[in-house]
Order: structure tokens, then C-alpha cells, then sequence
């Protein structure tokens, strides 16, 4: 009896653990990101929805014109994520990519972006910036200030 539960044991956990690793995940691709001269152009064409996540303070500092300000940095809590549900009327209304922005690219933009999933907002539209605000090389592209 103990060899059959040493046997069994092992697959019933790596078959839970298998289903447990598809049922949490809001999607399985990979985050896709967008080099600044990229969307240096999307920006420039108007071919893209900028949602900026920075908290209230890096968005005065910098940001980019026509973005939609969520102050939701680092978008972990139930506050912080209902302030990017604030934005999803606006990204619904439009078939364009959405840029999720944050100061390095690295913590909020992403946290943003599975929050964008869970809510159902395709991943095929989400864009992370590579670099976030910090890394991007077109500082006269960004203004300071409240926005509009």
C-alpha cells in the first residue's frame, strides 16, 4: 500500500499543481513591450492609448501629453487597482494599443497590465514601455503639470 500512495501521491500534487498553474493565471503569454523609438512614433501619430500609472508626483514631474493619469503606482492594492478601472471606458471605446506606462517599466506598468487582463482587456493590445519614463531618450516629448 505504501509503494502505490509513494506513486500516486507524486502525480495527483504535479496534476493540482498543473491545474492550479492555468486556472490562476489571467492569461499565459508573455508581457510584450515597446521600444521608446517605436512609440516615439505611435505617440507622434496618435496611434496609441497612453495609460500612465506613476503615482500623483512622477506624473506633475513628467509625462506624456494625452495619457490617461491613474496616480495607481504600484498598482497592488484594491485602491490602486480601482483607479486604473477608471481608464477602461476610454481603452474599451478604442481598437488602439494601450502603452501602460510607470516610471521604469518594471513594476507598475506590468502589475498594471494583469490587473488590464483580469478585467478583460486583451493581451494582444497591452504594451509595457521598455524603460518607463526614467529610460525614455525624448524628454522634450513629455510635459510637466496637471494634465489637461
Amino acid at each position: 500500500m505504501k509503494k502505490v500512495l509513494l506513486f500516486i501521491l507524486p502525480l495527483v500534487l504535479f496534476g493540482a499543481f498543473i491545474a492550479y498553474s492555468f486556472i490562476s493565471s489571467p492569461d499565459t503569454t508573455e508581457a510584450q513591450y515597446v521600444a521608446p523609438e517605436v512609440f516615439r512614433n505611435w505617440l507622434s501619430q496618435d496611434k496609441a492609448i497612453v495609460v500612465d500609472v506613476q503615482n500623483y508626483d512622477g506624473y506633475l514631474k513628467m509625462h506624456f501629453p494625452g495619457s490617461l493619469a491613474t496616480h495607481a503606482y504600484p498598482v497592488r492594492s484594491p485602491e490602486q487597482k480601482k483607479r486604473v478601472d477608471a481608464v477602461i471606458p476610454a481603452i474599451k471605446k478604442s481598437d488602439k494599443p494601450i502603452v501602460l506606462v510607470c516610471p521604469g517599466g518594471i513594476t507598475g506598468a506590468p502589475n498594471a497590465r494583469l490587473h488590464l487582463l483580469d478585467q478583460g482587456i486583451p493581451n494582444t493590445r497591452l504594451y509595457i514601455l521598455k524603460g518607463g519614463t526614467w529610460g525614455f531618450p525624448w524628454k522634450n516629448m513629455m510635459v510637466s503639470g496637471k494634465q489637461n
